[in-house]
């Protein structure tokens, strides 16, 4: 396959060196492009649940698990949180996936949303890629305030479903 013009970081990639200061013009005929049909595919498996939960005290959580028998291809992950009382409020979102059958501490996905006096404080992120979870890895919305009230919180994960 002849090179018409060599992509960024292509040579280190291969771990092709060239040279004497030439790069490389021909690549092995079984190096070919290939284009991602996956997400086409996936468009329409989809599948998003509804997690509510009433926090009762500063930094619990909302959460829900991967079943046994399941692994979440993780797309995005959206939660908010409702409060009556005058109060800031702040809500977070995370995982604690497990990897070979161990946990491993909580990872926090995107920035904190804050919210002050009375309202809903919503929170959101689109992974920039997926994230597959293995069965018993947990999803979190965290909440922490400066309130002794309780709060409504909604969390709901975007994910393709795959079975193990």
């Amino acid at each position: 396959m002849r090179i018409q013009r060599i992509p960024l970081g292509l040579l280190s990639l291969l771990d092709s060196k060239s040279t004497l200061g030439k790069t490389p013009a021909d690549l092995s005929e079984i190096v070919a492009g290939v284009l991602n049909l996956e997400p086409y595919y996936l468009a329409n498996a989809l599948t998003a649940i509804n997690v509510p939960a009433n926090v009762q005290n500063s930094g619990d959580v909302c959460s829900t698990n991967v079943p046994e028998g399941e692994a979440w291809r993780l797309v995005g992950l959206s939660a908010l949180a409702s409060f009556t009382a005058a109060a800031t409020l702040h809500l977070s979102l995370a995982i604690r996936p497990v990897s070979a059958g161990f946990e491993v501490p909580v990872l926090r996905i995107g920035p904190e949303a804050v919210a002050t006096a009375t309202a809903i404080v919503h929170q959101g992120i689109l992974l920039p890629e997926p994230l597959v979870l293995a069965p018993g890895s947990q999803i979190l919305a965290r909440v922490n305030t400066d309130s002794a009230s309780a709060y409504l919180v909604q969390m709901r994960p975007l994910f393709h479903r795959l079975v193990a």
